[in-house]
């Protein structure tokens, strides 16, 4: 796959190490992948930027090193990208677990080659709290079948989406947000608009653990940090992971064994 495709990273400077980790995850779970990661700058993003070049673009935006200026990060993030150009959304309190490497390749590709302009999202994470938000709208796209999502729920996990679906989320939020849990009830009482379908695939393609909880390290997080440059100064350890998705075919008992029991 040659077409480059950029990753939007929600993140701030206290949180890069944890943006790192991710970003690297991706990396060995997918080999030569489409992504380049674009991260606000700031004092601890371009050391991190300069040890992964190519891979990562620092990007100017008004959040600086202020708290609470996500709608700030975001909209700087998308500066200069086409409202209908697709992006890769990846948080950084997500990283991946496993991924089907061909659905995700044909994702990407039905995506930048085949998706109608009403289709402005996809999501190869078929989580089970989407199961009650199927439609009777589904599209086949990619030969792989999509159920039409209602809302925004679940835009926090990694998904691709069309620059315009962010640009109207995040540019109705308030410009300074007092702790980034807020963003849960916000989106949660935006309206998506007719015109932005969002789709959730039929069959789990990606796995994702979350990074943090409570301010806290997750289990799994913690231990991959550990394996690179360590646990970054101000966090604390909580011995337990979170896992969204279910890998299909792995039958529960071993596939809580391997950290992916459902979510």
């Amino acid at each position: 796959m040659t077409t480059t495709l950029p990753a939007v990273v929600l993140t701030c400077q206290k949180h890069v190490p944890i943006a790192e980790h991710m970003i690297e995850t991706y990396g060995r779970l997918w080999p030569g992948h489409p992504l380049r990661f674009r991260i606000p700058d700031g004092t601890a993003a371009r050391p991190m930027a300069a040890r992964h070049p190519g891979l990562v673009e620092v990007v100017p935006t008004d959040e600086g090193e202020g708290r609470g200026r996500f709608r700030a990060a975001v909209l700087g993030l998308l500066a200069g990208l086409d409202d209908d150009a697709w992006v890769w959304w990846c948080i950084d309190d997500k990283y991946p677990l496993w991924i089907d490497l061909p659905v995700a390749r044909a994702a990407v590709d039905a995506a930048l080659r085949h998706a109608g302009p009403e289709v402005c999202g996809l999501s190869i994470v078929k989580a089970r709290s989407l199961a009650a938000l199927r439609d009777t709208d589904p599209l086949e796209l990619g030969g792989r079948r999509w159920l039409r999502r209602r809302d925004y729920k679940q835009i926090w996990l990694h998904q691709l989406l069309r620059v315009k679906v962010l640009r109207t989320l995040f540019g109705g939020f308030p410009e300074v947000i007092a702790a980034a849990k807020q963003m849960d009830e916000l989106h949660r009482r935006a309206t998506l608009p007719d015109d932005q379908r969002l789709y959730a695939i039929s069959r789990n393609a990606l796995v994702l653990g979350e990074s943090t909880s409570g301010g806290r390290l997750l289990k799994g997080c913690a231990e991959g940090l550990r394996r690179g440059r360590g646990i970054p100064e101000g966090f604390e350890i909580d011995d337990r992971d979170v896992v969204i998705g279910r890998r299909p075919g792995l039958l529960p008992r071993l596939q809580a064994a391997v950290g992916l029991a459902d979510w």
